[in-house]
Order: structure tokens, then sequence, then C-alpha cells
């Protein structure tokens, strides 16, 4: 049925390392777990 959600491909890759970038930084490693870290191209 349609739900309105992307739908998932049969094939997948893991990914090993990401980082988030919105209003924080945050990496985020399935080993480590996530970290806020400080913005770099925040002015100051």
């Amino acid at each position: 049925p349609e739900t309105g959600l992307p739908a998932i491909p049969a094939q997948t890759r893991s990914l090993g390392l990401a980082v988030l970038r919105g209003t924080s930084l945050v990496v985020l490693s399935p080993v480590d777990g996530s970290e806020e870290i400080a913005n770099p191209f925040a002015a100051g």
C-alpha cells in the first residue's frame, strides 16, 4: 500500500561514519555512538 514514505531499496550499504550538518553538527558512528562537534562555520 502507498504510505507516502520513500521506498527502501532492496540493496543497502554500510556507512562507517556520517557527519550531519544542520543547526548543529553531529557525528554518528555505529561503534562510538553520536557526538555533537563545534561548528567550524560559525563566526566568532
